[in-house]
């Protein structure tokens, strides 16, 4: 299973907490987000996206094992998210074939796991105001 840990990170400050303290947050088949509006939910989803792609592009042998920090950073700004750094941010994906860490400024280190079974996932993602879903 995938997980992500974000602090500081545009409307993101403190970030994720579940009741026995564990900043990380599970990243599940289906993963759903309720809050009020500006509270970061779109913040994470996108964020979700941009790494579970990365890892997916780099364990398919794009690319990726040879990403400038310029061209990483283009996958935030594509997702309108190039501004939410800043220099307390902190960025930290852990999935099943890599680990990704950014730190500030988008400087942003890959960590390869041991070869195992990896299941090209699925990803999408549905913006508020795209209203797809509320015509299934």
């Amino acid at each position: 299973m995938s997980r992500i840990r974000i602090k500081n990170f545009g409307p993101i400050k403190d970030g994720f907490r579940d009741e026995n303290g564990n900043e990380w947050m599970d990243i599940k088949k289906v993963t759903t987000f309720i809050g009020n509006q500006g509270s970061g939910k779109s913040t994470v989803a996108k964020l979700i996206s941009i790494f579970t792609w990365l890892e997916k592009a780099r364990n398919r042998g794009d690319e990726i094992k040879t990403l400038t920090r310029d061209k990483f950073l283009e996958y935030f700004q594509y997702q309108g998210l190039q501004n939410y750094f800043s220099k307390e941010s902190i960025l930290e994906y852990s999935g099943d074939a890599f680990d990704i860490e950014v730190e500030r400024d988008g400087f942003f280190t890959f960590f390869e796991k041991q070869k195992k079974h990896y299941i090209v996932p699925k990803i999408m993602y549905v913006p508020a105001e795209r209203n797809f879903l509320s015509i299934v």
